[in-house]
């Protein structure tokens, strides 16, 4: 699937984009997750201590993010651990919902 949060502003998007980038950010977890990698990177680990999640469940709600183009892996840290640690951050968007955008949405379907 491409980059969802560049689709938006495409003339020709895809209802099914839209719908999976708003299924993104319908939800106050993702919602306050990318809120808070807006602020600063944060590897998943870091986010589910601030979020009293677990790490599945974070890296769950950080995939529907990154599918969604709304996030970026912006570093990988080294670590003491057999793994390194990926840090993540929020991608520049911007995001308008109008009436030409809904009928362009549905111009496509018809």
């Amino acid at each position: 699937m491409k980059n969802v949060a560049s689709e938006i502003g495409d003339k020709e998007i895809r209802l099914e984009v839209f719908i999976s980038l708003m299924k993104a950010l319908g939800n106050r977890t993702r919602l306050y997750m990318l809120y808070l990698l807006s602020r600063e990177p944060m590897s998943i680990y870091e986010l589910s201590k601030r979020l009293g999640l677990s790490y599945p469940l974070t890296f769950l709600h950080l995939k529907q993010l990154k599918k969604a183009g709304l996030i970026k892996e912006v570093a990988e840290m080294e670590k003491h651990g057999p793994l390194p640690t990926k840090l993540y951050s929020a991608t520049e968007f911007s995001l308008k919902i109008d009436k030409e955008l809904i009928r362009g949405l549905f111009r496509e379907v018809e």
